[in-house]
């Protein structure tokens, strides 16, 4: 896992790097600029002959973004710099790459505006203002600057704060950020997007070596590393668990299905599906591996000591079953008394506002696995996706148990930390795609054991299957079938 840092802790990890490594901060100022350069001259082959406006501030990011014109100057491309202070006092760095701009004869327009764009190639390059900036900037600068049709922002769109808050009249809408090295919290929120543009990660040489000593943060990033593990050579299907897929209606048994091959090509030894006993030839013929069990008797299923341990999945269509609310209180029962672990998804997940108001310690060591709308229906909406997040982990904390919460940047919430999944894109917004993610988390819990580290390796695994899906067919083309097949090339 990889931690999402506030702005004080970056500057720890800026200063810790310089000390280790014996460098000034204006030496490391200049990787950053390298850096940069490199990134533009990589994507714009042309540059030396493009228009490039550059806006700098007072702080790091101005200084980064003054350094950049220095090097374009150098390769004589058409570079003009805007110096935005507001008032403000430039730090020592910001100075220093002044004075570089000014030998090399760089015109330094102070508290103007930027002229127009002369042509649709003109390149602009947002720094004026970095991570550690509070509020936006100038209505009518922001204006001038989004007219252009290549926007690039160092670390963060002007604007946009690091902890995710900003000010749509006065940000950047940036086609492209650059970001320095390490994660900002508000790449992975939905509001900020249409300000990030396109996010392109610059390693400037920084020594994380000190992040254990940071202490804690509340936000992190999922990694991949344990995508897979080899299976024990003495092993049956025993050994892998059995998952009990409460799911299907009439009218809605492709969302059974979807979720009942999803946990099988998740590594599950094997799966009944429990399900109504008119529609046992759909999911028969449609998933062969799967056992079924009729749902007209689960209340006697249910009655009786299990031969086995399960891992329980309810709710992928489940809405046109008239007593959905009811087999969800059975199902929290029986999984409660016999200590299974039970992920809850789909209709289910507005079952349980009844449960909440009648037993609500049934939905302890649960996980729940609502899209945005199903979330705000639990608990009320929220102006924003942070705040949505704050009352996700006052929910998991006060049930004891895991949200993990469907959007742009899906993230598993615990009552002590948040955890999102850097992977996955627009195409999985698409029927279908919860279903298989409830039915892999399922299989992913059953095969292995109930964790945290197993829920983000789940939902990474959904994530990365539907990006393989969307390089092969299309983010338009995407069907929620596509990312189970993807899943065969995953493991």
């Amino acid at each position: 896992m990889q931690p999402i840092l506030s702005p004080q802790q970056i500057r720890e990890v800026d200063n810790f790097t310089c000390q280790s490594q014996g460098i000034s901060s204006l030496q490391l100022m200049d990787r950053a600029c390298r850096a940069i350069f490199d990134w533009l001259t990589s994507r714009f082959p042309d540059l030396s002959q493009r228009r490039v406006v550059v806006l700098a501030g007072t702080g790091g990011n101005g200084g980064d973004a003054l350094g950049v014109a220095c090097a374009l100057a150098m390769i004589h491309a058409d570079v003009e710099v805007y110096l935005w202070t507001d008032g403000h006092r430039c730090t020592p760095d910001n100075l220093a790459m002044q004075a570089r701009a000014e030998q090399l004869r760089l015109s330094l327009h102070k508290d103007e505006l930027p002229g127009k764009p002369v042509s649709s190639e003109d390149i602009l390059l947002d720094g004026l203002l970095g991570f550690g900036a509070r509020g936006g900037i100038n209505a009518d600068l922001a204006g001038c600057i989004n007219a252009y049709k290549s926007v690039i922002s160092i670390d963060l769109p002007s604007g946009v704060m690091a902890d995710g808050s900003f000010f749509p009249a006065s940000a950047v809408h940036a086609h492209h950020t650059l970001a320095i090295q390490l994660p900002k919290l508000a790449y992975f929120l939905p509001e900020c997007d249409a300000c990030i543009g396109q996010l392109h990660f610059l390693n400037i040489g920084l020594d994380t070596s000190c992040l254990s000593s940071l202490g804690e943060t509340d936000y992190k990033i999922m990694s991949d590393d344990a995508m897979d593990s080899p299976r024990p050579r003495a092993c049956y299907k025993g050994t892998f668990g059995h998952v009990l897929s409460v799911t299907g209606s009439v009218g809605m048994m492709g969302a059974s299905v979807l979720s009942v091959k999803a946990a099988m090509r998740s590594g599950v030894g094997l799966l009944t599906a429990v399900i109504p006993e008119k529609c046992t030839d759909i999911m028969q013929i449609s998933v062969p591996e799967a056992m079924v069990q009729y749902r007209e008797g689960v209340s006697l299923f249910f009655s009786k000591e299990p031969r086995k341990p399960y891992t329980i999945v309810i709710g992928s269509g489940l809405a046109n079953e008239e007593k959905s609310a009811d087999i969800l209180m059975e199902t929290l029962v029986y999984a409660q008394k016999f200590k299974f672990p039970v992920v809850v998804d789909a209709s289910s997940i507005h079952d349980l506002k009844a449960i909440l108001n009648v037993q609500p310690s049934l939905l302890e060591g649960i996980v729940i696995t609502p899209h945005v709308g199903e979330f705000d229906a639990l608990v009320g909406h929220s102006s924003s996706h942070i705040e949505r997040i704050a009352k996700a982990r006052s929910f998991a904390k006060e049930h004891n148990c895991v949200v993990v919460l469907k959007n742009f940047r899906t993230a598993v919430i615990s009552a002590d930390e948040v955890i999102f999944c850097p992977y996955g894109n627009p195409g999985m917004a698409t029927a279908g795609s919860g279903d298989v993610l409830a039915g892999i988390i399922a299989g992913t819990i059953a095969s292995n054991e109930f964790s945290i580290p197993q829920i983000c390796k789940a939902v990474a695994l959904h994530s990365k299957a539907g990006d393989t899906a969307a390089q092969t067919i299309g983010e338009r083309a995407l069907i929620a079938s596509d990312i189970i097949d993807a899943l065969k090339q995953r493991y």
